[in-house]
């Protein structure tokens, strides 16, 4: 499956997604080999300034979303969507970057050690349910979401170092607190509902974040 997985990401061509030029295996391992770019990450940047304009953190987050919809076209689901694998170019281009533990939509959303794959404050709750379906193109939803709270408000609405604690924060604070985020609000809000079934869809998000930056086209494919 990991040989099939990493085919299948090397297919993707699109500007918002890293580029991979190889697979490599060795050991029962697979290794892609991804295009060497020249930016710095949004995580770097948000280390940096704090918060971000919400014209800015709208610009970026639709970049991200139209980059996934490229992804999920391909039956792929990213599964670890987080400012540390968005790099930013200085001409405003955001890349979604690290595929490494990328995989088909649908496919186990635990290691054999029973650990849930993925970075624990950007995880969808649905991820941590026992009967959990596995990753899907929602979870990277909720993933957007939790990124685009980041970027307008300065921080992460659900914190923890271990599942458990963002699982817990989560079902205490379900609607966390929004002050800075102004018209990105309605998008922050509709990503991070906790029912996967009633979570914005790509298309609706992508309409509302053109919508916040003036540009209400019709999503490109």
């Amino acid at each position: 499956r990991a040989r099939r997985e990493a085919e299948a990401i090397a297919k993707i061509e699109h500007q918002n997604v890293v580029t991979v030029h190889d697979q490599v295996e060795t050991d029962n391992q697979i290794w892609i080999v991804m295009k060497l770019l020249e930016a710095r990450s949004l995580g770097d940047l948000l280390s940096g300034e704090g918060v971000l304009a919400v014209p800015r953190a709208a610009n970026i987050g639709l970049q991200i979303l139209q980059g996934l919809r490229a992804v999920h076209a391909a039956s792929v689901v990213h599964r670890d969507v987080k400012p540390g694998n968005v790099l930013v170019r200085d001409d405003g281009l955001a890349i979604l970057v690290d595929f490494g533990i990328a995989t088909f939509e649908g496919a186990d959303r635990v290691t054999r050690t029973g650990s849930v794959i993925g970075t624990p404050p950007y995880l969808a709750p649905e991820l941590f349910a026992p009967a959990a379906p596995g990753p899907t193109p929602a979870s990277d939803l909720w993933a957007l979401g939790i990124t685009l709270y980041e970027m307008a408000e300065g921080r992460v609405p659900f914190a923890g170092n271990e599942v458990w604690e963002v699982q817990e924060n989560i079902r205490q604070s379900p609607d966390p607190a929004i002050r800075f985020a102004g018209p990105l609000a309605p998008v922050i809000q509709g990503l991070l509902i906790t029912d996967p079934r009633e979570r914005l869809d790509a298309v609706t998000a992508e309409a509302m974040l053109r919508e916040v930056l003036g540009d209400p086209a019709a999503p490109n494919a």
